[in-house]
């Protein structure tokens, strides 16, 4: 099975929040080879900026450190095949672009929801309008 996560879904495995314990045990799952996570190639950019704005609301101490451990664990999960980083092609940003613009929504938040339809099972999320962008569009979804 296919899961893909989002940014606000992803960064959950490393700052301890609401169902943390939900997003640690889809790795574990992704470790024992029962799931493969499935994430935009955004998501690595997304996280350094997630990481740098909670350094500087002092909620985190060492954004470096935290990103390398996101960055070791993501090729560490590629050399197992228990994670597809999507890239950003064209057909992915036109169909984006088209839905941002018909739906007046965040184009970061489209393209996740773009970049999981026909290869994941569930997409999930933690941010309530993007679950609901994604649910409209036909996409099923977990709010954690």
């Amino acid at each position: 099975m296919n899961v893909y996560l989002d940014t606000s879904a992803y960064v959950k495995r490393y700052i301890n929040e609401a169902n943390s314990d939900s997003i640690d045990a889809l790795f574990n799952d992704a470790y024992n080879n029962k799931i493969k996570i499935i994430t935009s190639i955004l998501t690595i950019g997304e996280i350094s900026i997630v990481f740098d704005k909670l350094w500087r609301k002092q909620i985190i101490e060492e954004p470096i450190e935290m990103f390398n451990r996101f960055y070791d664990e993501v090729r560490n999960l590629i050399k197992l095949n228990a994670i597809d980083l999507i890239n950003i092609n064209s057909h992915i940003m036109i169909r984006s672009s088209k839905i941002c613009m018909d739906l007046h929504k965040p184009l970061a938040d489209v393209i996740h929801i773009v970049s999981s339809m026909n290869i994941s099972s569930i997409f999930i999320t933690a941010d309530k309008e993007q679950n609901s962008i994604a649910s409209s569009l036909g996409v099923k979804t977990r709010f954690i």
